[in-house]
């Protein structure tokens, strides 16, 4: 909880139910709540997803889409060695590949160079 501490008021921020945020309630000198909320500051390197510019949703978009291409591509090669079709040392180069065809707009021309065949 030492993440969520308020410095000014000396005491831990919560966050439960329906809160949008942590916060806690602010007490006079008796330490009875005076009915308002000292709220947690949010962090301003993390932009919240409502604040993210498109360049910025763009940007994020093409990285995920590189590792799902990635992942796909290294499992379709472990398949391939899984199934005797490759050798362990060829599932790398094999995944270096087929990442390549994935993340080009020619994939079936770019397959068909290799070799395969449309069924």
């Amino acid at each position: 909880m030492a993440e969520h501490w308020c410095k000014e008021h000396k005491m831990a921020f919560f966050k439960k139910g329906k809160m949008k945020g942590f916060a806690h309630p602010i007490c006079d000198e008796d330490g009875e709540p005076t009915g308002e909320w000292c709220n947690e500051p949010k962090s301003e390197s993390t932009p919240l997803p409502d604040q993210m510019s498109k360049d910025d949703w763009a940007a994020k978009d093409t990285s995920t889409r590189k590792s799902i291409e990635r992942q796909t591509s290294l499992k379709c090669a472990i398949d391939l060695c899984l199934g005797d079709k490759i050798k362990l040392e060829q599932i790398r180069p094999l995944a270096e590949k087929f990442e390549s065809y994935l993340g080009g707009d020619k994939l079936i021309e770019k397959a068909k160079e290799m070799g395969f065949k449309e069924e």
